[in-house]
């Protein structure tokens, strides 16, 4: 005949299983903190770039500068510059000229770290590129009441200028 055995723990062994998991779980956090601490570090004022638009579109909107906010252990942070950092306006969704309200996204940062800008998004007016040709004219500046120079002849080597932006600048 065969013998089995059994195991069938009673509820205090239970418990010291559980407690014992417990501690050592809590004691591997602390030594892990000890020896790579979580560190928190901030980047400001930096220059936020723009995401690809379509050829006649064209962002009118001053962008702000932005603040981010790195959370991480030391290790995970050691590597990384506020040169390295690249915050960027997603523009995926812009399909036309409006205004939109866009996400900010962060790059140049990676490992196990939390990163926050503010803000977190920036609103934005897209208007639609325009360009005009002008003609050039010449006009004569009325004198100063100074009559000691004066301007003769003059023969520009252009006749037009071409200007493009923002269809509401180019309408100025």
């Amino acid at each position: 005949m065969q013998n089995r055995f059994t195991f069938r723990p009673d509820t205090s062994q239970v418990v010291r299983l559980a407690v014992s998991l417990v501690l050592a779980v809590l004691l591997w956090a602390w030594v892990t903190q000890l020896q790579d601490p979580f560190e928190t570090r901030e980047y400001s004022n930096l220059t936020v770039q723009t995401g690809s638009l379509a050829d006649d579109l064209q962002i009118v909107t001053t962008l702000p500068q932005v603040h981010v906010t790195v959370k991480g252990a030391r290790s995970d942070l050691a590597g990384i510059s506020s040169s390295q950092i690249t915050v960027t306006l997603d523009t995926s969704k812009v399909h036309g000229p409006d205004k939109y309200l866009l996400p900010l996204s962060v790059d140049g940062v990676s490992g196990g770290v939390t990163v926050k800008t503010e803000p977190r998004e920036v609103q934005v007016v897209i208007e639609q590129r325009e360009t005009k040709v002008f003609p050039l004219t010449i006009t004569k500046a009325p004198a100063n009441g100074d009559e000691s120079r004066q301007i003769g002849q003059v023969s520009p080597s252009v006749s037009q200028v071409t200007v493009t932006g923002p269809s509401s600048t180019i309408a100025r």
